[in-house]
């Protein structure tokens, strides 16, 4: 008689010692710094013996998913134009100081929205050479454009625990975000004017609480600044006194025996 195969069908199936085990994985893979350590990762995963151990070390792969950027360019030809200029600005003003070793074709790419920006206003004042000229721009921006997402990427894969904040100031979009623990923070209005509610996923470990300070900071200039609030031991706050019809957005990050979170921020919000 063959033995029953066993396969947990969520991470909810496993058993105390075995979500240990999952964690440890978890935490060796994003741990990985390098195109190296991902193949001498899998190499040794797909070595191990058969059984509970590969199940829960292959879920453990399957869910920690690589967190890397796309560009998510506008169609429009303008709007176009304006989010390859506020890019190209981010990293060259470099407030989040994740470009201290900038892009190399920071000045390349310049140039091309200089070019692309006067082939439309040519196109708009009736120049013939307008549209070939345009062609031309928009060819060379999406090559530099293109480069411009791998040196962003490439900083994600060397430090996946700040890829969103990394991609974020570069203006690009994230994808790949894991969905295993993230401690995201959610935000709702309250029920007096100036009032948000924000709410925060507790800190776990092996399906316990943990002791944990909560840091909050408010930002209405989208994450520009920063200003600091009051520290607590809740995963909830009521922010007060904010100024109706002026967005809004929160972080927060954690203190618990394993050291400060990462930073989550929360989506922009507009009080009334």
């Amino acid at each position: 008689m063959k033995k029953q195969k066993w396969s947990p069908e969520t991470i909810q199936d496993l058993n105390a010692a075995e979500m240990r085990l999952f964690k440890k994985e978890e935490k060796k893979i994003k741990a990985i710094k390098s195109i190296a350590g991902v193949k001498h990762y899998i190499h040794n995963a797909n070595a191990m013996k058969k059984g509970r151990t590969r199940i829960i070390v292959m879920l453990a792969v399957q869910n920690t998913r690589l967190i890397k950027a796309k560009l998510a360019m506008p169609v429009a030809e303008l709007a176009y134009l304006r989010h390859s200029e506020d890019m190209r600005a981010a990293q060259f003003d470099n407030t989040s100081g994740f470009f201290t070793v900038p892009f190399d074709l920071l000045a390349t790419w310049e140039t091309q929205n200089t070019a692309l920006s006067n082939a439309i206003t040519d196109i708009t004042n009736g120049v013939v050479e307008g549209d070939g000229d345009k062609i031309t721009a928009m060819n060379d921006l999406k090559v530099t454009l293109i480069l411009a997402l791998a040196y962003i990427n490439r900083k994600c894969l060397l430090n996946q625990r700040q890829a969103v904040a990394i991609i974020e100031a570069a203006l690009m979009e994230v994808v790949g975000r894991g969905t295993i623990n993230i401690q995201e923070i959610a935000v709702k209005l309250g029920s007096a004017s100036g009032q948000i509610i924000v709410r925060s996923m507790w800190p776990m470990e092996d399906a316990k609480k943990l002791k944990t300070t909560f840091f909050w900071n408010k930002s209405i200039d989208n994450g520009a600044t920063w200003i600091e609030m009051d520290p607590s031991h809740k995963a909830i706050i009521i922010a007060t006194g904010l100024t109706a019809n002026v967005s809004v957005k929160f972080r927060k990050r954690t203190w618990t025996k394993n050291g400060y979170s990462e930073w989550v921020v929360s989506k922009a919000i507009m009080p009334f």
